[in-house]
């Protein structure tokens, strides 16, 4: 069985007017971007007595060798939401956004050995084992931070699509200072 590594994830909690087409482009177009095989895993709308209930589910998978292998699960779940026709600034074109409350949970996982080459015997194992804590311990942690801030960008894509108002990032200020 493969080891799967869980890192810390992050929220995005909203409650206003926003255009899911436009953050659904945004997900997808950042997941095919960054060479993630993309895949929704949940898509419901049912109506409740305060407007609908939007529930949404994906991941994005991407295979970085025979050994790794970075996933990004995605769960948005929106209450109280309703269909709302907006006037741009111009004042000449309707446009149909969604408003209510939006939650966004973002959880990045490094799977290990996901090709299943190191099982079968117990010797194979308890390689692994070895090879895990005690040979690419330091190069699982370098996986860790580089997904991780995967995640955080996927993040800011997302804020930067709904329009909120802190839609930078740690992350930004953080290239800027060491200039990559």
């Amino acid at each position: 069985m493969a080891e799967t590594v869980e890192l810390d994830g992050s929220v995005i909690k909203f409650e206003g007017v926003f255009d899911w087409n436009e953050t659904y482009l945004a997900i997808v177009s950042w997941f095919r971007s960054r060479r993630f095989d993309y895949f929704e895993t949940k898509n419901v709308k049912k109506s409740t007595t305060y407007g609908f209930e939007l529930e949404y589910g994906a991941k994005g998978v991407r295979e970085e060798t025979d050994y790794i292998r970075y996933t990004i699960k995605l769960a948005l779940h929106g209450y109280h939401m309703d269909n709302v026709e907006i006037i741009d600034k111009s004042g000449e074109k309707k446009q149909l956004v969604k408003a209510g409350y939006i939650e966004i949970k973002i959880n990045p996982t490094i799977d290990l050995d996901w090709k299943h080459k190191w099982e079968g015997t117990e010797f194979k194992k308890k390689a692994r084992t070895f090879v895990h804590e005690h040979m690419i311990k330091r190069k699982v942690d370098e996986w860790k931070d580089k997904i991780y801030y995967e995640a955080y960008q996927l993040q800011t894509k997302i804020k930067e699509a709904m329009n909120l108002e802190h839609k930078y990032s740690a992350y930004d200020a953080r290239k800027k200072v060491i200039g990559k």
